[in-house]
């Protein structure tokens, strides 16, 4: 098993006004999902206690489900048996995130950049971090760093798309959903962050479009 296979999946995903995790909407079919996949690591491991690309994976399926102190775990585990797996301290970093813990996060992100310091993702994680705690400038040197490595990354739009939306610079934050919609027109959570973004400018019915092109992606109706 590849340790590095959730890595891309793992990214924050912040509302774009008020910061919160949407992974905590997750639907039923979903989390049947993911406990079903937890059933099967938990066979694994039980096969083989220190695979490490196991716990990573578990890891990843405990923080989707709101797990944290179970991720943290996880990717500790991860971190005993193999100091230099760059994925999980990203992955931890993340959990720490979602748990509010921001100083703790960048210090899991800078970890990450030391051991893989072209990783696209943890630059752009790191940015929204630096935006939680209030550093709106450093965030954007670290979009401007994830750009470098692909100019075209729609992830990386995305985010960026956030931290200025967050910051109430809502014509930036229109163009980077744009640019991020335009590269990858089948991410309904980019429509949701643009339609907040449309709804906080008072444009009720270009919000509700989005809002209902997201759901029909994400539901099929």
């Amino acid at each position: 098993m590849n340790t590095k296979k959730f890595f891309a999946a793992l990214l924050i995903v912040a509302s774009t006004l008020t910061a919160t995790n949407s992974f905590a909407a997750i639907s039923d079919w979903e989390i049947k999902i993911y406990k079903e996949d937890l059933q099967a690591y938990d066979k694994a491991l039980a096969l083989d206690p220190n695979d490490v690309a196991t716990y990573n994976n578990r890891g990843v399926v405990y923080y989707r489900l709101g797990e944290y102190e179970r991720a943290i775990k996880d990717f500790n585990k991860v971190i005993e048996l193999d100091p230099n797996d760059s994925a999980a301290y990203n992955n931890r970093g993340l959990v720490y995130h979602a748990l509010g813990q921001y100083e703790r996060a960048l210090q899991d992100f800078n970890k990450t950049l030391e051991l893989e310091p072209d990783n696209i993702w943890t630059y752009s994680n790191r940015a929204l971090a630096y935006n939680a705690l209030g550093q709106y400038e450093r965030a954007l040197q670290d979009f401007d760093e994830a750009f470098k490595l692909d100019p075209n990354d729609a992830w990386t739009y995305k985010n960026r798309g956030i931290v200025h939306a967050d910051n109430k610079q809502y014509a930036l934050a229109l163009k980077d959903f744009d640019k991020s919609i335009e590269l990858n027109p089948e991410n309904a959570e980019t429509y949701t962050h643009r339609g907040k973004v449309y709804q906080a400018l008072g444009d009720t019915a270009k919000a509700q479009a989005d809002f209902e092109k997201a759901k029909l992606l994400r539901y099929g109706w």
